[in-house]
């Protein structure tokens, strides 16, 4: 059983790189359940039971960090085309 928060997200690193799953927010909540594996967890019985878990805290954050994602990599790209246009 994982213990701390960090521990939760090396791991889901670690199965995103060897496994290449895209994690969407349900798919991280019933992985959550898996790790916690706490009867007394709600995301626990998620997992168990196969149930779909909607949290609005995850569906933001996940919005939020495309959002981030999205404008830094238009940032990015806009740099190397203006970069690639004055040699």
């Amino acid at each position: 059983m994982i213990q701390h928060r960090s521990e939760i997200a090396s791991l889901l690193y670690v199965v995103n790189d060897v496994q290449n799953i895209v994690w969407t927010p349900s798919k991280l909540i019933a992985r959550l359940g898996k790790e916690i594996d706490n009867p007394d967890s709600v995301y626990y019985w998620c997992y168990k039971v196969g149930a779909v878990h909607l949290c609005y805290a995850v569906v933001i954050a996940a919005a939020a960090v495309t959002v981030v994602a999205m404008t830094s990599f238009k940032k990015i790209l806009k740099n190397c085309l203006s970069s690639q246009y004055n040699k």
